[in-house]
């Protein structure tokens, strides 16, 4: 058994309670004794904070002043219980709090008109052998009054009635128990060499009337290598806990931040300034623009910037949830809520977001009677989940983003009023590629950096004819096409350094030799030609199956829910579809 097993080991077998905590107040150890002491079930603590599990405690408080407290009462059921607190000390650093807990018999539970330290002294001799501590206690001459058989022991003494009567200091050799009774100070976690080995000890002066009456030693530790074990378990446990919590940010929480938002145009360096002043309030967020033009970027970044930023990043995507899921999805479900329930219910995406930022994506697309209640979610900061009765209050910031004209859709009776306005308390609209003709070349090259990792190439310059193409490009499809295009790009080049017009797509080739208009170039991004089937399959069947889509669409008047059945697909795929070949409004209207 290895030593730091042996020494935890022996702890918990100990009759007292002992709770250590980290710095962090976290419950890291907590003895058999204590459970039983403090009527808990076991393995329910350990992890936990202790201002929560145990809060008459106050344990935590060590932790924030240093100070050790001593014969702490508190109350617990029918019982009283006795606590001894003191802070642990790693490098001159507070890193814990460590508690020793014993239950108080009757003569022991002393009330505030009573004198306190008289009380324990003269009852102590009645529990401290059924209690096993290492406790010695002296008159105010210094003469041995009481010594428990654990102290004996330690101290290699037969019978602990031999020693009653003895001055200590014929017991004790280098005791400092004299120094207190001559100082009344108290003498916490002192080191004490005895019998060739370092104790830590505490020396507690007894008062009556303002005067010191004696004196209770008590050996803490019998060894200070044990009260290393132990820091060192402490410290490696802290780092365990550091790390999980570090992996739970980097999965949960947002994976950029406003360095990622690449742009040297005054539209994006304006647009990153108001961001980040924004992050530092908990309003509402609402965020605008087309299609690919970066909107979850900015999301994640103003996350990274707030004061949650170690809490998590949470993330929903509207459209592409069926609606008879997504109440459950947003806000969880009891056991046994419907049929197919996981047992013992499920977290939802907002409670899942609780101490952090919940994003909304694609907003427009959430029916209207779950607009209903997430709006009250917002305002109330409460949810119920599915099958549910108890109410949770929640703290979580909502930031919404969409592609549509949200005030239009309120004017048809597609959005709920008092939801738009409970959004649009700040709003950041971000504009397309086509009007950041200063950025297109600055973010080509950061995805040609990105896929030259990724793809082990080494492409570094673009042809001027293609850098012609893409200023002249109208990028109806913004950021999300640029980077589909270079990536096309990048698979095609062989051992070439340059990306030149050959390696770009048909509808991009085309436009080297025909005057772009602005409003009609996006025709072009769908052309097919024999040409091209043999360049790109896959393209083909891609650009054929958004021209069947939006053709359903057209036959369905926009309802995508009868499309979807035309399609026979499940819904979700189509807003997937949608989402994925940037099908527009202005691409569905009948000709």
């Amino acid at each position: 058994m290895e030593k730091c097993d042996f020494v935890l080991d022996s702890i918990n077998s100990m009759y007292n309670g002992i709770v250590i905590i980290n710095c962090n107040s976290d419950v890291v150890f907590i003895n058999e004794a204590a459970y039983r002491l403090f009527q808990l079930k076991e393995n329910t603590v350990k992890g936990k904070k202790i201002d929560t599990t145990l809060p008459k405690a106050e344990l935590h408080l060590v932790i924030e002043d240093g100070h050790t407290r001593l014969k702490k009462q508190i109350k617990v059921g029918n019982s009283i219980i006795m606590m001894n607190q003191s802070p642990i000390y790693q490098n001159k650093k507070i890193v814990g709090a460590v508690a020793e807990c014993m239950e108080l018999g009757y003569g022991d539970q002393i009330f505030a008109k009573e004198d306190i330290s008289q009380k324990l002294f003269d009852e102590y001799d009645n529990a401290h052998n059924l209690l096993f501590d290492c406790i010695v206690a002296v008159n105010e001459k210094g003469f041995i009054t009481m010594m428990s058989d654990s102290y004996a022991d330690f101290m290699e003494i037969d019978n602990p009635i031999e020693a009653i009567g003895k001055h200590c200091t014929e017991v004790i050799k280098n005791t400092r128990i004299p120094d207190v009774l001559q100082s009344g100070k108290l003498e916490v976690g002192y080191t004490f060499r005895v019998k060739g080995q370092d104790a830590v000890v505490t020396r507690m002066p007894i008062f009556q009337d303002g005067k010191v009456k004696g004196v209770i030693g008590k050996i803490l530790f019998h060894d200070v290598q044990e009260l290393k074990e132990i820091a060192k378990q402490l410290n490696l446990m802290e780092s365990r806990v550091e790390y999980y919590q570090n992996e739970l940010k980097r999965i949960q929480g947002a994976k950029y931040g406003f360095e990622n938002i690449i742009g040297n145009s005054q539209t994006i360096k304006e647009l990153k300034g108001f961001a980040m002043q924004i992050a530092k309030s908990r309003s509402t967020v609402l965020i605008t623009g087309e299609s690919g033009t970066g909107k979850e970027l900015f999301a994640h970044a103003i996350h990274d910037s707030s004061t949650r930023s170690s809490g998590p990043f949470i993330r929903l995507n509207c459209a592409a949830i069926p609606k008879d899921i997504l109440e459950a999805e947003l806000f969880g479900y009891e056991s046994g809520a419907f049929t197919g329930a996981k047992k013992g219910g499920k977290l939802g995406k907002v409670e899942m977001a609780n101490k952090g930022t919940l994003f909304l994506d694609e907003i427009g697309d959430m029916p209207l009677e779950m607009q209903a209640k997430i709006l009250r979610v917002i305002q109330e900061r409460e949810i119920q989940r599915v099958g549910g009765a108890k109410v949770n209050e929640i703290d979580v910031r909502f930031i919404a983003a969409t592609n549509q004209n949200l005030w239009k859709m309120v004017k048809k009776g597609e959005f709920r009023e008092d939801l738009f306005y409970r959004l649009n308390v700040v709003t950041m609209e971000i504009p397309p590629l086509r009007e950041r003709e200063a950025d297109s070349l600055q973010l080509a090259y950061f995805f040609i950096d990105k896929f030259n990792k990724e793809l082990r190439a080494s492409v570094s310059i673009l042809d001027d004819q293609v850098i012609n193409i893409f200023k002249r490009h109208s990028w109806p499809g913004n950021i999300r096409e640029l980077e589909n295009v270079l990536e096309r790009a990048m698979n095609t080049v062989s051992e070439s350094n340059t990306i030149k017009m050959e390696h770009l797509p048909l509808y991009l080739r085309k436009l080297n030799n025909v005057e772009i208009n602005p409003q009609t170039s996006h025709d072009y991004a769908y052309a097919t030609d024999e040409e091209e089937l043999h360049y790109c399959l896959q393209q083909n069947i891609e650009q054929a199956e958004r021209q069947i889509i939006i053709k359903a669409l057209k036959r369905t008047n926009g309802n995508k829910v009868k499309a979807a059945d035309l399609l026979e697909i499940h819904r979700a795929s189509l807003y997937r579809k949608i989402e994925k070949y940037q099908i527009e409004d202005i691409d569905i209207i009948p000709d």
